[in-house]
């Protein structure tokens, strides 16, 4: 029977009924593309509630990757170089195979980020249903021999899932990965039949140990230097784009404040912003209002916090209507009395530094719905901006490109919004 077998398998591999899968590659990402992948995610500034993946994955050295270190590879950095060399380094064209390939790819991502927003509605579902539909035809039209497995199917049905579950972030899988992530750093001695009892007791001492440190006010006292680190370590998040679910401790992060003076023109830019709250003129607030502020570290938003550090400074704002991309350069609180009950009132602004886009026609990430291109360095044109906390939209990653448009340095900005926006691409963007 063995004979008979190696027989036959000698026949079959010289066969012509061996099934031909054309001259394409049935693979897309070999080392040259991992390379390029490498060298973008280097030049890639990720928020600090995004956890970077190991800087060269794919290679043995640097181990299996975690679900959420595959999602920021897919949705953020195979996004920034793809597009960089299938399209703007791709001769061929929008007709060659690797262009309609990247096509394909981004419906999927364009798809996944609906289940990475932080609420769901009608329009999101239908965006998310219309992109994985999309993405399916195109794997059975691009790869003819491939079958679509059951995942596929369950994706389709996820519309479903949202509408009757809510969003994603509270019953998704990677939030009880990260309990068998925690299970898994306990001790257990490599004793069988104890390991139960191991990680009960583990989770008891953690349990009484954070009691103690909440409500024993005299040992407070004396290790509170201590406490304060623990209380930075938990609120730690390093598992990947899901940024958590402790709101209140992360709305409480304090940031040292430091009395300034502003400039005449940010008093000009927060009097507008007052003129539009409250519907009275700019002469109203002569006299009431002062340069007189105080300077802060940053500001917490949930459990994003903005502030002039490099992980936490890039900005996506809303400006008379316009969506623009920045960069923070100080955080401000500035105090003013309420029109009517004289009541003082408190409001954080941000001053950023606007970045200026460029020509619609020569960007190809934003005609994909990935973002936009930026000039890095708009030079004497550079323009300031006083925003106030509640038109930031999100942070955005920022990629410094290494190839130039018309002689220019360029920046790609690519948000990630918790919330879908009400467009066409259910993400902020720059209107033409």
């Amino acid at each position: 029977m063995v004979q008979r077998i190696l027989i036959w398998h000698q026949e079959y591999r010289n066969s012509s009924l061996k099934p031909n899968y054309g001259s394409s590659p049935r693979h897309v990402i070999g080392k040259d593309l991992l390379e390029e992948i490498w060298a973008d995610m280097k030049r890639t500034v990720l928020p600090n509630w995004i956890q970077p993946p190991p800087s060269q994955w794919g290679t043995s050295a640097s181990g299996k990757l975690s679900a959420d270190e595959y999602k920021v590879i897919c949705s953020i950095s195979l996004v920034i170089t793809l597009i960089r060399v299938w399209g703007y380094k791709n001769d061929e064209g929008v007709e060659s195979r690797r262009f309609k390939m990247l096509e394909n790819f981004l419906d999927l991502v364009h798809s996944m980020r609906v289940l990475f927003f932080r609420e769901t509605s009608q329009k999101s579902r239908a965006y998310y249903k219309s992109h994985i539909l999309k993405y399916l035809r195109g794997v059975l039209e691009l790869y003819p021999d491939f079958t679509l497995k059951p995942n596929h199917h369950h994706a389709v049905h996820v519309v479903t899932d949202l509408e009757t579950m809510g969003p994603g972030h509270a019953h998704s899988t990677p939030v009880f990965e990260r309990i068998n992530h925690s299970l898994q750093q306990l001790n257990t001695n490599r004793r069988l039949g104890e390991v139960e009892t191991t990680m009960l007791t583990s989770y008891c001492r953690e349990a009484n140990l954070q009691v103690i440190l909440d409500h024993n006010t005299d040992l407070q006292g004396e290790i509170n230097e201590a406490i304060t680190a623990l209380t930075d370590i938990d609120r730690e998040d390093h598992r990947g784009i899901f940024a958590g679910t402790d709101l209140v401790a992360w709305a409480s992060t304090e940031f040292k404040a430091s009395p300034a003076c502003i400039a005449e023109s940010t008093l000009d830019c927060i009097i507008y912003h007052l003129c539009n709250i409250y519907g009275v003129s700019s002469s109203h607030w002569d006299g009431k209002v002062s340069r007189q502020v105080n300077t802060v570290g940053g500001v917490a938003a949930g459990r994003v916090i903005y502030s002039p550090a490099i992980h936490q400074n890039s900005v996506v704002f809303r400006n008379n209507g316009r969506v623009c991309a920045g960069t923070i350069e100080q955080v401000i609180n500035h105090s003013h009395p309420h029109p009517v009950t004289r009541k003082m009132i408190s409001i954080t602004y941000l001053k950023v530094i606007i970045m200026e886009p460029i020509d619609v026609d020569d960007d190809l990430y934003r005609r994909l719905d990935c973002g936009w291109l930026c000039y890095q360095n708009p030079g004497a044109a550079t323009k300031n901006l006083t925003v106030p906390l509640s038109h930031i939209v999100s942070h955005f990653v920022r990629t410094d490109l290494s190839f130039r448009i018309r002689g220019k340095s360029i920046t790609h900005v690519y948000p990630v919004p918790k919330f879908f926006h009400d467009n066409d691409s259910g993400m902020p963007a720059p209107v033409d």
